[in-house]
């Protein structure tokens, strides 16, 4: 028996109201070592209970995460770079540092496993709420998305943000499922978790 036939059989059972342990029984003695353990059956059981009928789909390549970084606009030098050969009593060479106002652009990108698949230069002064972040990030991302994927869409695409207020909005949360794509839940009180910040 393939994976689809041990989820049809525990999902027949199940309507039929037996027991997750009982079915986990019943394939391990057809089975034997083949069967799933008894955990993926009870988990499987506990689902089609709550009537969840699809299996999800958990791909790292379907995750997609996004969050804003400043950028600045010089390369500084990296240490390495920085040296030099120096003859004895000769004064050290001085390194230049960034200076604290040194120009600098905020950029909100939006990536996967695979690449960028989405970038916005946020302009000067722009405030960053609900409105701006559906339609300026949001709106584009799903469209290159679809423009990536004509076949599939956003379906089975997670999206990971940070839990900040214009993220959390209930505009936000609508217009997401609206378009079909699940937000992978994210800790409380735990902001500046999306992988962009590490």
């Amino acid at each position: 028996m393939n994976k689809e036939n041990f989820r049809f059989y525990i999902k027949v059972r199940t309507a039929l109201n037996i027991p997750a342990g009982v079915i986990y029984d019943e394939l391990y003695f057809v089975c034997g070592d083949q069967a799933p353990s008894c955990t993926t059956v009870k988990r499987w059981a506990k689902w089609f209970r709550e009537g969840r009928e699809e299996k999800e789909h958990w791909r790292l390549c379907d995750i997609i995460t996004g969050d804003e970084s400043w950028f600045y606009h010089t390369q500084i030098g990296r240490r390495l770079s920085n040296t030099a050969w120096m003859g004895r009593g000769n004064p050290s060479t001085t390194v230049v540092r960034r200076s604290k106002f040194a120009p600098k652009i905020l950029f909100s990108t939006f990536f996967k496993s695979n690449g960028p698949v989405f970038i916005y230069r946020v302009e000067r002064g722009q405030a960053i709420d609900h409105h701006f972040y559906i339609n300026d990030c949001l709106r584009p991302l799903v469209d290159e998305i679809k423009r990536q994927r004509p076949s599939y869409g956003t379906s089975h695409i997670k999206i990971h943000h940070d839990n900040g207020r214009p993220y959390i909005h209930k505009d936000v949360s609508n217009y997401l499922e609206s378009e079909g794509l699940t937000v992978m839940p994210h800790p409380p009180n735990s902001s500046d978790l999306s992988p962009c910040d590490f």
